[in-house]
Protein backbone atom coordinates (compact mmCIF):
# COMPACT_ATOMS: atom_id res chain seq x y z
CA UNK A 1 0.00 0.00 0.00
CA UNK A 2 1.83 3.47 -0.99
CA UNK A 3 2.03 6.02 1.40
CA UNK A 4 0.87 9.63 1.06
CA UNK A 5 3.64 11.55 -0.01
CA UNK A 6 4.20 13.52 2.97
CA UNK A 7 4.44 10.21 5.88
CA UNK A 8 7.23 8.52 5.42
CA UNK A 9 8.23 5.05 7.13
CA UNK A 10 10.76 4.74 10.08
CA UNK A 11 13.38 3.19 7.73
CA UNK A 12 13.07 6.24 5.65
CA UNK A 13 13.42 8.54 8.45
CA UNK A 14 16.44 6.24 9.76
CA UNK A 15 17.74 7.15 5.88
CA UNK A 16 17.21 10.52 6.18
CA UNK A 17 19.22 11.40 9.39
CA UNK A 18 21.96 9.04 9.68
CA UNK A 19 20.06 6.87 12.69
CA UNK A 20 20.65 3.20 12.40
CA UNK A 21 17.35 1.61 12.05
CA UNK A 22 18.38 -1.13 15.15
CA UNK A 23 19.11 2.09 16.72
CA UNK A 24 15.62 3.75 16.27
CA UNK A 25 13.53 0.50 17.34
CA UNK A 26 15.43 0.47 20.13
CA UNK A 27 14.84 4.66 20.92
CA UNK A 28 10.99 3.64 20.01
CA UNK A 29 11.03 0.90 22.54
CA UNK A 30 12.75 2.92 25.40
CA UNK A 31 9.75 5.27 24.83
CA UNK A 32 12.13 8.05 23.68
CA UNK A 33 10.39 8.32 20.16
CA UNK A 34 6.91 6.94 19.25
CA UNK A 35 6.45 4.05 17.67
CA UNK A 36 3.78 4.56 14.47
CA UNK A 37 3.10 3.14 10.78
CA UNK A 38 4.36 6.13 8.95
CA UNK A 39 6.17 9.48 10.18
CA UNK A 40 5.74 13.17 9.34
CA UNK A 41 8.12 16.40 9.87
CA UNK A 42 7.81 16.11 13.50
CA UNK A 43 9.37 12.79 13.67
CA UNK A 44 12.14 13.84 11.59
CA UNK A 45 13.13 16.34 14.10
CA UNK A 46 12.42 14.80 16.93
CA UNK A 47 14.63 11.85 15.60
CA UNK A 48 17.66 14.27 14.49
CA UNK A 49 17.73 16.02 17.78
CA UNK A 50 17.84 13.40 19.31
CA UNK A 51 20.73 11.54 17.79
CA UNK A 52 22.62 14.78 18.33
CA UNK A 53 21.90 14.79 22.28
CA UNK A 54 23.24 11.40 22.13
CA UNK A 55 26.33 11.69 20.27
CA UNK A 56 27.17 15.07 22.38
CA UNK A 57 26.03 14.77 26.07
CA UNK A 58 26.41 11.90 28.23
CA UNK A 59 24.04 8.61 26.80
CA UNK A 60 23.25 8.46 30.95
CA UNK A 61 22.04 12.58 31.08
CA UNK A 62 19.71 12.10 27.64
CA UNK A 63 16.87 10.49 29.02
CA UNK A 64 16.61 12.64 31.85
CA UNK A 65 16.17 15.55 29.55
CA UNK A 66 14.81 14.47 26.85
CA UNK A 67 10.78 15.06 27.93
CA UNK A 68 11.37 19.39 28.35
CA UNK A 69 13.61 18.84 24.96
CA UNK A 70 10.57 16.61 23.18
CA UNK A 71 7.80 18.92 24.67
CA UNK A 72 9.60 22.23 23.58
CA UNK A 73 10.18 20.57 19.97
CA UNK A 74 6.31 19.78 20.01
CA UNK A 75 4.95 22.97 21.58
CA UNK A 76 6.28 25.21 19.08
CA UNK A 77 8.21 25.44 15.88
CA UNK A 78 12.37 25.95 17.66
CA UNK A 79 13.30 29.13 15.40
CA UNK A 80 16.73 28.94 14.00
CA UNK A 81 18.69 31.36 17.12
CA UNK A 82 17.34 28.58 19.93
CA UNK A 83 20.02 26.56 21.68
CA UNK A 84 19.46 23.98 24.66
CA UNK A 85 22.54 24.50 27.12
CA UNK A 86 22.91 21.63 29.26
CA UNK A 87 24.39 22.08 32.77
CA UNK A 88 25.37 18.97 34.47
CA UNK A 89 26.61 19.82 37.43
CA UNK A 90 23.19 21.63 38.47
CA UNK A 91 21.18 19.27 36.15
CA UNK A 92 19.18 21.86 34.30
CA UNK A 93 18.91 21.96 30.88
CA UNK A 94 17.44 25.50 29.57
CA UNK A 95 16.08 26.13 26.07
CA UNK A 96 16.42 29.58 24.98
CA UNK A 97 17.14 32.28 22.17
CA UNK A 98 17.17 35.30 24.25
CA UNK A 99 20.44 36.77 24.81
CA UNK A 100 20.11 37.17 28.29
CA UNK A 101 19.20 33.98 29.42
CA UNK A 102 21.80 31.80 27.37
CA UNK A 103 24.50 34.45 29.41
CA UNK A 104 22.81 33.42 32.48
CA UNK A 105 22.69 29.77 31.73
CA UNK A 106 26.43 29.64 30.65
CA UNK A 107 28.23 32.47 33.13
CA UNK A 108 28.23 30.39 36.19
CA UNK A 109 31.48 28.70 36.16
CA UNK A 110 30.28 25.12 35.73
CA UNK A 111 30.80 23.49 32.33
CA UNK A 112 27.70 23.31 29.73
CA UNK A 113 26.66 21.79 26.62
CA UNK A 114 25.66 24.19 24.04
CA UNK A 115 23.49 22.81 21.48
CA UNK A 116 22.01 24.83 18.19
CA UNK A 117 18.93 23.21 18.58
CA UNK A 118 17.28 25.96 15.85
CA UNK A 119 19.79 25.15 13.44
CA UNK A 120 18.62 20.92 13.89
CA UNK A 121 15.28 21.40 13.76
CA UNK A 122 15.63 23.39 10.50
CA UNK A 123 17.84 20.66 9.35
CA UNK A 124 15.88 18.32 9.60
CA UNK A 125 12.85 20.28 8.23
CA UNK A 126 14.71 20.87 5.24
CA UNK A 127 15.49 16.79 4.98
CA UNK A 128 11.96 16.19 5.06
CA UNK A 129 10.64 18.97 2.91
CA UNK A 130 13.23 18.05 0.16
CA UNK A 131 12.05 14.31 0.68
CA UNK A 132 8.02 15.21 0.48
CA UNK A 133 8.86 17.06 -2.56
CA UNK A 134 10.43 14.48 -4.45
CA UNK A 135 7.90 11.89 -3.62
CA UNK A 136 5.32 14.40 -4.50
CA UNK A 137 6.53 14.52 -7.77
CA UNK A 138 7.17 10.93 -8.33
CA UNK A 139 3.56 10.44 -6.67
CA UNK A 140 2.12 13.14 -10.06
CA UNK A 141 4.24 11.42 -12.57
CA UNK A 142 2.53 8.04 -11.85
CA UNK A 143 -0.96 9.60 -11.71
CA UNK A 144 -0.39 11.19 -15.03
CA UNK A 145 1.17 7.97 -16.67
CA UNK A 146 -2.25 5.88 -15.39
CA UNK A 147 -4.48 8.40 -16.71
CA UNK A 148 -2.89 8.11 -20.41
CA UNK A 149 -4.51 5.42 -22.07
CA UNK A 150 -2.74 2.40 -23.60
CA UNK A 151 -2.27 3.74 -27.19
CA UNK A 152 -0.67 6.26 -26.18
CA UNK A 153 1.98 4.55 -23.62
CA UNK A 154 3.17 2.56 -26.63
CA UNK A 155 3.44 5.84 -28.88
CA UNK A 156 0.42 4.57 -31.17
Amino acid sequence: MDRKPDRLSANRICDLTGVNRQTRADWADRQLLRSARDYGERDVIEQLVLNELLAKLKKSDVPAIWSEVQGHLRGSVVGADVVLVWDPGARRVQITAEATELRQAVCHGRAVHVLPLGELAAEARRLYRHEVEARKRVHATKAARSRKSPGQERGA
